[in-house]
């Protein structure tokens, strides 16, 4: 039995839950800053990468079986079904549950069910809940679970918008098939850009990078993987292009103008959200880009719409979401 103050309990292997295992870690550090005599243990199901990653990051943080997990406050964060961000399993929820003495849900879902048997659920993309249950909800886009020191300095507080885009960083998730980078550097090839493109490209399709390197277009294509920060090459670019997911998130707060392309339905659901608010374009389904879309807003006559794409998006993802979860887990420590 391993007796600890904050216990995180999830799943990651490469194709599934990567992004919540990096920003468990990241929560994990801010929390070891903030309180250096919290102990933390990890739990659940971790593929041999993603042990690889949880050592070097998290060294006192050892990984525990869930019999083994014994903690104060537990923390979960799943993504239960990899088609629904929506889905919950309660039955998962109830075994965790029963590790510690008080339990904290992160989702990254617009919904879950009212009556959920934990004491906090904390959801950036959670639409405003009636708490009519047991959990208290806590929602909004300032918890998007990013953090960076350098994205809350003064010089990024200057938000840069070129007249013309001329540097795109194309990004994807861990997808098995290569058509999240494909399709976009067909599309701009389609719509005549001219600029140059870095693509990064994940662990997961680096057997592929002939295949991408092959594709004939009219622009300068730099291919790139494992660098050291992602925030820097946004910082660089004039516009991302990738699949919804965590790096949306870090683009709104490094203050660059996102297109999102969509692998699943619910990334185009969740995507058309946020374009109703006014902080991407949603360039829709892999296999329909919308060419027209994207050529306005790589075009002069976007300059307009990006600036105020970009200045809604740092309003409301400031970069210190990573934070702000990182002190609600430390106080339920001590509450």
């Amino acid at each position: 039995m391993t007796l600890a103050d904050v216990g995180f309990f999830l799943t990651a292997s490469p194709l599934h839950g990567f992004g919540h295992l990096r920003r468990c870690l990241k929560i994990a550090e801010a929390i070891g800053k903030r309180e250096p005599e919290l102990r933390m243990v990890f739990s659940g199901e971790f593929s041999s990468e993603a042990k690889e990653v949880l050592r070097p990051d998290q060294p006192d943080s050892p990984l525990v079986g869930l019999s083994d997990l014994q903690a104060d406050v537990v923390v979960i964060d799943c993504m239960f079904d990899i088609d629904d961000p929506n889905i919950i399993d309660r039955g998962l929820i109830a075994r965790v549950r029963e590790r510690g003495r008080r339990t904290i849900l992160i989702t990254s879902g617009l919904t879950a069910p009212l009556e959920l048997e934990v004491d906090i659920v904390v959801g950036h993309m959670l639409k405003p809940m009636a708490e009519t249950g047991k959990a208290k909800f806590i929602t909004g886009l300032e918890y998007a679970p990013v953090l960076n020191e350098e994205l809350v300095s003064e010089a990024l507080s200057q938000n840069r918008v070129e007249p013309e885009v001329e540097n795109i960083l194309v990004i994807s998730g861990s997808w098995k098939n290569c058509d999240a980078i494909c399709s976009p550097l067909v599309a701009l090839n389609e719509i005549g850009f001219t600029g140059s493109v870095t693509v990064l490209v994940p662990e997961t399709l680096l057997g592929r990078v002939d295949e991408i390197a092959s594709l004939r277009t009219g622009f300068y294509v730099k291919l790139k993987s494992r660098v050291p920060s992602v925030l820097e090459m946004m910082r660089e670019s004039d516009l991302v292009i990738g699949t919804y997911g965590n790096a949306t998130f870090e683009a709104f707060a490094v203050g660059v103008p996102f297109g999102t392309v969509c692998v699943k339905e619910f990334q185009d659901e969740y995507a058309s959200e946020l374009e109703k608010r006014g902080l991407l374009f949603n360039l829709g389904m892999v296999e329909t880009i919308n060419k027209n879309k994207l050529k306005m807003l790589i075009s002069r006559t976007g300059k307009s719409q990006r600036a105020e794409m970009v200045k809604i998006a740092r309003a409301k993802v400031d970069g210190m979401g990573i934070e702000r979860i990182s002190e609600l887990i430390s106080q339920a420590t001590r509450n």
